[in-house]
């Protein structure tokens, strides 16, 4: 058996060969809960409460939802209810859809 790792046989062989063919076949792997593809992405730290991130988590996690994208959301609506004016407020769709989710199920008696 070789000595080598298994990291460095994969660089031998992708340092060597060529993928043309597979890249032109390869389609990119997109999360749905992605943002757009066309839409400029970057990052910004922001320091949270280890309880607050934690709650955050849990809360991504019972939606199937990365973090990343649960709290991208929160901001989202923030903004978009702080730039409102009073008479005017909306509320993102996806928040709706989600609030709908949450609520308990009652039976109709029929």
């Amino acid at each position: 058996m070789s000595t080598k790792t298994k990291l460095e046989r994969l660089a031998e062989h992708y340092g060597t060969a060529d993928t043309a063919h597979e890249l032109e076949q390869a389609t990119p792997a997109v999360h749905p809960d992605a943002p757009p593809l066309t839409e400029r992405m970057t990052t910004f730290a922001v320091r949270l409460p280890v309880a607050l991130l934690e709650r955050a988590r849990e809360v991504a996690e019972q939606r199937n939802v990365t973090t990343s994208a649960i709290i991208r959301r929160w901001v989202e609506a923030g903004v978009a209810q702080d730039g409102a004016d009073v008479g005017d407020r909306t509320v993102p769709v996806q928040a709706l859809l989600e609030l709908i989710g949450r609520a308990p199920r009652r039976s109709t008696g029929r």
